[in-house]
């Protein structure tokens, strides 16, 4: 069985990302969210 969200199939495929965020070593070391951060910043700009 496959599920749509607006006609467009998601089972198995998920969405594709706009915006690509990878953690760092050093955020990991810190011990900071930087995807979080980012969509935190994002989310303020609009």
């Amino acid at each position: 069985m496959n599920f749509t969200f607006f006609s467009f199939v998601t089972q198995s495929k998920g969405f594709e990302k706009d915006i690509e965020v990878k953690p760092t070593l050093d955020g990991i070391r810190n011990k900071k969210d930087e995807l979080l951060e980012k969509a935190i910043e994002i989310i303020q700009k609009q």
